[in-house]
């Protein structure tokens, strides 16, 4: 090379040759989709497409496998053979694609092939195009190997050592479309980008959703006793159209409290956790998990001598009434805690200070906080309302403290 004349040039030849190369190929593809119609590959004696390429064109049997797959594909699916043959699809893509769609896949396609080509164009880079042709290859495995019934239909729960856990299945279609719809009316907002807390993903805000409806559900399905439809302070019900209304009647979760005469003797604190039951089965959860879960749940207590010796047990009680939630509601308009836009019916009844250091069940003593900073409050964060600038505030654990201008009226607690 002398000069950057000659280099040039040679990229050009380099250029010329790679297309006469691709076009070459995709002569030879469209050959032997031809060849494919009429299997006449057989006139020569061969079995296969691929051994007759390797034995009359000098291809290498490995080669002459990936190129008779693209053939045989292109011959069964005229979309794909459109795409490969006008150079929409390059080469090296359609080679891909046909080694992934094979066997029992390939009956699949069909129902794929018009997004896949689509993904085809938006898709610049080649490594984005394998990972999604590997995603598109999971998809249809997860459906091959589902029972084979007329509907399937089940989720699966199960729990990890120390309380949490996983949910998988596979829901018909309507019941898909009815829980997209449930979970899109109960999803959270985006959180901000400059808020107290790091925002979270779209697949925690779709938890956090999972948890609230479900939560609403089991609120939801006891409707208030007449006794409790007066207001916490002995007045008159608040107004049946009021937004107030729109907040849970009653706790979600229901906590088994088993006593024994331990207690009594004094040989047992009264906030001592152990013994407490969330559940029938005893799944295990951690002391922070059950606090909160105890800071806004129905209590029926049990109580023991020893093990076996059941002395007493008491019927759910609430420890909030629905008239307090009402309050609740219209005081504080949903979620307190800084920059929170969650409305009342997504909310618990927290309790700012805690039953175990003699906290109330009143409305003083309470504010209506969403799951996400529910959970936060029960992590080492405190929240109080500052009279003079008239906001509530929370701090973190470190001690930062972080309030916002409220979205509407500025409730005031008591």
């Amino acid at each position: 090379m002398n000069g950057d004349g000659a280099t040039i040039e040679e990229l050009d030849a380099a250029a010329a040759a790679a297309a006469a190369m691709e076009g070459a190929r995709l002569q030879l593809v469209r050959r032997s989709v031809d060849l494919c119609a009429n299997e006449g590959w057989k006139r020569s004696g061969a079995r296969t497409l691929a051994t007759w390429l390797a034995a009359y064109s000098g291809i290498e049997l490995p080669e002459a496998r990936r190129i008779a797959k693209v053939a045989r594909l292109a011959a069964r699916h005229p979309d794909f053979a459109t795409a490969v043959l006008t150079g929409t699809l390059s080469y090296g893509r359609a080679e891909l694609l046909a080694s992934h769609a094979t066997g029992a896949r390939e009956a699949l396609l069909d129902g794929s092939l018009q997004t896949i080509l689509e993904q085809n164009l938006r898709l610049h880079r080649y490594n984005s195009w394998s990972a999604m042709l590997a995603h598109w290859a999971s998809l249809v495995d997860q459906e091959l190997s589902a029972p084979p019934r007329s509907h399937r239909h089940e989720l699966h729960v199960s729990q990890s050592l120390f309380g949490g856990g996983e949910i998988h299945g596979w829901l018909d279609p309507e019941a898909l479309v009815t829980i997209t719809a449930g979970l899109e009316a109960f999803m959270p907002s985006p959180d901000p980008l400059d808020g107290p807390t790091t925002p979270r993903t779209p697949a925690e805000r779709t938890a956090d959703a999972l948890t609230d409806m479900a939560a609403w559900g089991l609120g939801g399905m006891t409707q208030p006793d007449e006794a409790e439809s007066s207001s916490p302070d002995g007045g008159d019900a608040p107004d049946q159209t009021s937004p107030a209304l729109l907040v849970r009647p009653r706790s979600g979760a229901t906590a088994n409290v088993v006593i024994d005469l331990r207690t009594f003797a004094g040989d047992r604190r009264y906030d001592d956790l152990d013994g407490f039951d969330l559940r029938a089965d005893r799944w295990t959860m951690s002391r922070t998990v059950a606090e909160q879960l105890l800071c806004d749940s129905g209590l029926v207590a049990t109580l023991l001598a020893g093990r076996t010796t059941l002395l007493d047990a008491s019927d759910r009680s609430e420890q909030f009434t629905a008239a307090q939630r009402r309050a609740l509601a219209v005081r504080d308009g949903g979620c307190t805690f800084p920059d929170c836009d969650r409305p009342p019916k997504h909310c618990d009844a927290h309790h700012l200070h805690t039953r175990s250091d003699g906290g109330h069940d009143s409305t003083d003593n309470a504010t209506l906080q969403c799951r996400h900073h529910h959970r936060l409050l029960h992590r080492g964060w405190h929240l109080r309302f500052d009279d003079d600038i008239g906001r509530w505030v929370a701090t973190d654990p470190p001690g930062i403290e972080w309030d916002v201008r409220p979205r509407g009226p500025t409730p005031t607690p008591g």
